[in-house]
C-alpha cells in the first residue's frame, strides 16, 4: 500500500475502475437517500407541511 501511495507503483487501471464504481454507486445511494429524507421534496411532506391538515 505504501508503494502505491508514494507512487513507487502505478495504479492499475482495473483498481481505478472498480473504485470509481464503488464511489458512483456509493453517490446513487447517497442521492436516493436524501430523494426519502428531504423535505426539499414535496412528496417527502406530511399533510400539514403542505397545508393539507
Amino acid at each position: 500500500m505504501a508503494a502505491l501511495l508514494s507512487g513507487a507503483e502505478p495504479l492499475q487501471p482495473r483498481v481505478l475502475e472498480r473504485a470509481s464504481k464503488a464511489l458512483i454507486a456509493h453517490a446513487d445511494a447517497c442521492r436516493a437517500m436524501e430523494r426519502r429524507i428531504s423535505p426539499a421534496f414535496t412528496a417527502n411532506l406530511t399533510n400539514a407541511q403542505i397545508g393539507k391538515g
